[in-house]
């Protein structure tokens, strides 16, 4: 099942049958105006429902500010929170599902209670719209970003922000941690994919003077075009892969290398520093490094790991229209002659939405462990689409005739 918004509804639809199940709509307004529309959706873990025997919860936030809970199973909505002045325009649940953050374009956070289903506190700090919010439960933050150009780590217990990180140079539009929540990624409106290092506690993450650096810039995974990036995601379901879309056709999918490829990449790439180094004194100098002095102190330390070590392209996906959003499949899928793939659901610009998939081994053997390989392209074909008759861009206007008929 896959759930998306549509004007003032929420709508969750049997992929393979491109059917509807169930449409949520809020109740009509007594004055008669319209209704406000879905601006940000998100859902409950469904693993932190099954724990608890609660209900799986859709959440949906509004161009009114409002934030509602429906009940999946019933279609219902189970309560309405008031906590912002603006449109909603970003909403993440903690893995057990006890907590709800969300982001505004009136610049504030507000932190709320699911099971008493009232607001907790509110965080202030940024300047303009906020974009994306993730929680780090190990460390017991938030961590948001803006259109103000920062990304900013909240303390859960404390209600304030402990690090401020001003990476990029114009609006940070999302980010995301990985399933191990030790790295952050970060997509910009200049084409910037970043990539940060998570401290693993507070203490870590606190120096000698008491400032604390829960983010730590790691670098940019390297592009192929500067476009503006919308979303990064990384897939709960494959922890090596990392996925983001810009206004363009094409989804770009990212290989997450493990820690022992890490490890050899490093050590190639500081081993490539050092010849750069030893041909550079040797132009300047005109004479040879002995073979005592070949720069290879610390062969087996290599420094501060940077983006570049770790983040691979894998492939491209061209879609046959502009992507809105896009999000990998919670589980892998076994296939019987091709191995496991991993599943992405994608909406478009033209109204539609595809589910399409990656099969893992082919594209791993094509590139090599290392991801020392180009990336492969793909003209990906959906594997089921959700293609309902009607238009497929923004009404401009209409007429009724003169007999209203």
């Amino acid at each position: 099942q896959l759930a998306s918004a549509a004007l003032e509804s929420a709508l969750v639809w049997d992929v393979k049958k491109g059917q509807s199940l169930r449409t949520m709509t809020p109740p009509p307004r007594q004055d008669g105006g319209l209704l406000p529309e879905v601006t940000c959706l998100t859902h409950m873990p469904f693993a932190a429902a099954s724990k608890t025997g609660d209900s799986a919860l859709l959440v949906a936030g509004y161009s009114d500010g409002s934030i509602r809970l429906w009940n999946l199973e019933k279609g219902a909505a189970q309560a309405k929170l008031l906590g912002h002045r603006k449109a909603i325009t970003a909403l993440a649940i903690n893995s057990d599902g006890s907590l709800l953050a969300s982001g505004s374009k009136d610049t504030d956070i507000v932190v709320w209670d699911l099971a008493d289903e009232s607001g907790l506190y509110r965080l202030k700090g940024h300047r303009d719209q906020v974009t994306d919010l993730k929680f780090v439960e190990g460390l017991g933050v938030l961590i948001s970003s803006s259109k103000d150009t920062l990304l900013k780590v909240w303390d859960l217990g404390a209600h304030y922000c402990i690090q401020t990180v001003a990476g990029h140079l114009c609006e940070v539009w999302s980010l995301d941690v990985d399933p191990q929540q030790t790295r952050l990624a970060t997509g910009a409106a200049d084409g910037g994919l970043r990539l940060y290092a998570l401290s693993k506690t507070l203490d870590e993450a606190r120096d000698e003077e008491g400032q604390v650096s829960v983010l730590r810039p790691m670098g940019s995974i390297r592009r192929a075009t500067a476009e503006k990036i919308h979303l990064v995601r990384f897939s709960s379901a494959h922890s090596g892969l990392l996925g983001c879309i810009s206004a363009s056709k094409k989804l770009e999918v990212y290989r997450v290398l493990s820690e022992g490829e890490r490890q050899k990449t490093a050590k190639r790439r500081l081993k490539r520093k050092r010849e750069k180094q030893k041909r550079k004194l040797t132009k300047e100098e005109n004479t040879h490094l002995d073979d005592g002095s070949d720069g290879s102190e610390g062969d087996g330390e290599p420094d501060r790991p940077v983006a570049s070590d770790e983040v691979k392209p894998l492939t491209t996906l061209t879609l046959k229209s502009k992507l809105k959003y896009f999000a990998f499949a919670p589980e892998l899928q076994q296939t019987s002659k091709k191995g496991q793939a991993v599943r992405i659901a994608a909406t478009l610009q033209n109204n539609s939405i595809e589910l399409h998939e990656i099969n893992m081994a082919s594209l791993l053997q094509q590139q090599g462990n290392d991801g020392s390989s180009s990336p492969a392209a793909v003209n990906s074909r959906a594997l089921y689409t959700i293609d309902i008759p009607g238009h497929r861009s923004d009404v401009r206007s209409v007429a009724v005739d003169e007999n209203s008929s």
